[in-house]
């Protein structure tokens, strides 16, 4: 049994996404300090204002939205696995720079309570497009 909360990492891969993060980092923004919520966003070297508007972000939730860089080379997979190594929570949660969650204040306490089983080391959701 876990005595203290577990911290969540959400890890978003991103590159060229200016027109979809803003949206998909404020869905979260109410959920951040509850839930003990932090957001990597693993950007690939992005030239469209990608890096520009996650900086926002972090100003205005500092310790709680980081923009991570990997100089080099970088695709889908270097992406997330560089977000991972940044993060500093007990669950990574992956998702992509355009997803909308449709009730995030409902599934991430689900989340968090699925993994207070020690049995649990890892979970999917159905994907519907």
């Amino acid at each position: 049994m876990k005595t203290t909360p577990s911290r969540l990492s959400i890890i978003i891969p991103c590159r060229n996404e200016a027109k979809y993060i803003a949206a998909t980092l404020t869905q979260f923004e109410t959920l951040l300090e509850r839930h003990n919520i932090e957001i990597i966003v693993s950007d690939g070297n992005s030239t469209d204002g990608t890096a520009e508007i996650v900086h926002a972000f972090e100003r205005r939730f500092p310790g709680r939205v980081k923009l991570a860089q990997k100089p080099g080379k970088q695709n889908i997979a270097i992406g997330r696995n560089y977000g991972a190594s940044q993060a500093s929570g007990d669950i990574l949660f992956h998702t992509d720079a355009d997803v909308r969650i449709p009730d995030p204040e409902r599934f991430f306490p689900k989340v968090i309570q699925a993994f207070e089983d020690s049995r649990i080391v890892a979970a999917t959701v159905p994907i519907w497009v």
